[in-house]
């Protein structure tokens, strides 16, 4: 894509944006086409801006060993 382009050839100021009924409606390989642009500009941005992505999912007490299940017989 060339610097300022965005899917499907469009500018920011020009892009169209759809409902989840309107991306259903096109055809798959504009879809697919939409995703793949959608996804190089996330990567960007959370290449980009480490607030994004400096945490951690999960706290000290968030996560657990759970000990084995124990069968119950009869």
């Amino acid at each position: 894509m060339a610097s300022g382009d965005t899917r499907t050839g469009f500018t920011k100021q020009e892009q169209p944006t759809y409902s989840a009924v309107e991306l259903m409606k096109l055809p798959l390989k504009e879809r697919l086409k939409i995703l793949a642009c959608t996804a190089a500009e996330a990567e960007t941005i959370y290449s980009n801006d480490k607030r994004l992505t400096d945490f951690e999912a999960f706290g000290g007490d968030d996560l657990y060993d759970t000990p084995p299940v124990e069968e119950r017989s009869g």
